[in-house]
């Protein structure tokens, strides 16, 4: 199914988003504003493009495609979008893999590394087999409750975000009790190219998941008298 490009998974209980719930992702209006958010997955080696999202809450208002440049260029035209829609470097994301990393190390920024250790929330018990599969199954959990907009996006877009989304999958569910996404490789064969939208959107959790983080495990304020 995979080989010959069948994209229907209705039948398949390891599809972590609904097919209805994707498409849905760009006439969510109901989704309200909140702070402002840089995601940015960048061109690697073999892929042209890097691919910037700037998010009002969990909506994303703008997006850039980049054609593969330096980072220095890169590092200019972040900052400049980040005076534009007043996104802080606390705020800004980007793929810290690869060629990734001067980016990261330029900008100050936050650096994602997918096989990184998962954020620890307290009273959680899911196990993560890594950062990568965690936020996608928090982006799963976005997705299918109707929590995010991609607002005017394109037609095009639109059909790489639905096919990447659909392919993103749990693996080895019955092998090992860390909850596992299906490989970049992987899906890069199936699709025939990198899943740089599915990415970008995926990297946004990071934020969401870190904020849980900080609520859960903060301390309470312990109350004195007189």
């Amino acid at each position: 199914r995979l080989l010959f490009g069948n994209w229907e998974y209705d039948d398949d209980p390891f599809v972590l988003m609904e097919y209805e719930k994707i498409v849905d992702l760009f006439t969510n209006t109901h989704i309200v504003g909140g702070n402002k958010y840089m995601t940015i997955d960048v061109a690697r080696l073999g892929k042209d493009d890097t691919t910037i999202r700037v998010w009002n809450g969990l909506t994303s208002i703008a997006k850039k495609v980049i054609p593969k440049c330096r980072i220095d260029d890169l590092t200019r035209l972040v900052r400049n979008l980040q005076r534009e829609h007043g996104v802080p470097n606390s705020n800004t994301i980007a793929d810290e893999d690869g060629v990734g990393g001067g980016l990261v190390d330029n900008l100050r920024c936050r650096g994602f590394v997918n096989n990184s250790t998962p954020l620890q929330i307290f009273g959680e018990t899911k196990n993560y087999q890594n950062l990568r599969s965690q936020c996608f199954f928090k982006l799963a959990e976005i997705v299918n409750n109707n929590l995010m907009f991609l607002q005017n996006e394109p037609i095009t877009d639109r059909e790489r975000v639905v096919k990447e989304l659909e392919q993103i999958k749990q693996i080895d569910a019955d092998k090992d009790t860390k909850l596992k996404i299906i490989a970049k490789e992987q899906l890069k064969i199936v699709l025939g190219r990198s899943t740089d939208e599915a990415d970008n959107l995926m990297m946004r959790m990071w934020f969401e998941i870190k904020k849980m983080e900080k609520r859960i495990t903060s301390k309470p304020k312990v109350r004195t008298t007189s």
